[in-house]
């Protein structure tokens, strides 16, 4: 129903500049409900805005390692700046423990991340 009022190529998105859009599989942080963040807090009177925090953001990305995965990640790491310590440290305490898949796999992408984004 929200992708009906408010997804790509609605009015409402046309109106406001922005969209919803559902997703479906996340691998998050155990955490990350802790962290999130307001967006727009008081703007709307019926709609409560969250966002991720960046780490938890490029961690969601991670377990994909898509090219576009990969764009966002430098771009955090780049613009907000990202901390590699603390990237590592939610990595290991919040998000490999609840890994599915292969974990050695994704220990090697966050590490050539960091390699190539942090250095």
């Amino acid at each position: 129903m929200l992708q009906q009022l408010a997804g790509q190529g609605s009015a409402l998105a046309a109106k406001h500049r922005l969209h919803f859009q559902h997703v479906g599989v996340a691998s998050l942080p155990d955490s990350y409900a802790e962290r999130l963040v307001a967006l727009a807090d008081g703007v709307f009177r019926r709609l409560q805005l969250s966002a991720l925090d960046p780490h938890d953001l490029a961690l969601s990305k991670l377990v994909r390692n898509s090219p576009i995965d990969r764009e966002d990640v430098a771009q955090l790491a780049r613009g907000v700046p990202l901390d590699p310590a603390l990237l590592r440290a939610r990595y290991e305490r919040e998000l490999r423990p609840i890994l599915i898949g292969d974990q050695e796999r994704t220990d090697r992408t966050l590490r050539l991340w960091i390699e190539a984004y942090f250095r």
